[in-house]
């Protein structure tokens, strides 16, 4: 079991600034294995990615495997600035809120049994991306067992400068490429 908990994360980091590596990444775990996670009750502002999630593989195609259990992401606070609301995106930002997603599309195992993935009561605060998941499968007839559950989060968005004024695809929760999941009872401003 990995718990993530009641840590309370701050950078300098300015958005003319987005390259550089100061206050890149808040969390970041990336495993091919793993039995349970608990990130929550986590404070982080003023940090390009807030909470990064990478299932990733041991061998090489086509005998990749991969065990991913259950794992919460619940109860976080994300934002640009300390209270929240104030700010500008010129001096603070986030830039993706939460990113859970899976770098292996076709594991030879998964999953154990039915390992939910719980992305819930969130609040993310003048984010540019929200909540991203991708390439997730269940399928109660394999070993493919993780169903993403999105649910009651609170999400602002914020739109971002980008160098060469780059249109940008802004989202509150995006959903790529899962097998199985649920969205619900979200709001996104």
């Amino acid at each position: 079991m990995s718990f993530i908990e009641n840590a309370n994360m701050r950078s300098s980091q300015m958005a003319d600034t987005a390259l550089a590596d100061e206050g890149e990444i808040g969390i970041y775990v990336s495993t091919a294995y793993l039995d349970t996670l608990s990130i929550s009750f986590d404070t982080i502002t003023k940090i390009r990615n807030g909470i990064v999630f990478l299932g990733t593989g041991i061998g090489t195609p086509p005998s990749v495997e991969q065990l991913i259990g259950h794992m919460t992401f619940s109860d976080n606070i994300i934002q640009a600035t300390l209270d929240g609301f104030s700010g500008s995106p010129i001096d603070e930002y986030v830039l993706n809120g939460i990113i859970v997603d899976n770098t292996v599309l076709n594991a030879a195992t998964q999953a154990q049994a039915y390992s939910p993935i719980l992305i819930q009561n969130n609040k993310l605060y003048q984010v540019h991306y929200g909540i991203h998941t991708q390439n997730w499968r269940y399928d109660t007839e394999s070993y493919f067992n993780n169903k993403i559950y999105t649910t009651d989060n609170y999400i602002s968005l914020r739109q971002i400068e980008y160098p060469n004024n780059t249109p940008q695809d802004q989202f509150g929760i995006r959903h790529e490429l899962n097998e199985g999941g649920q969205i619900q009872n979200n709001t996104v401003d």
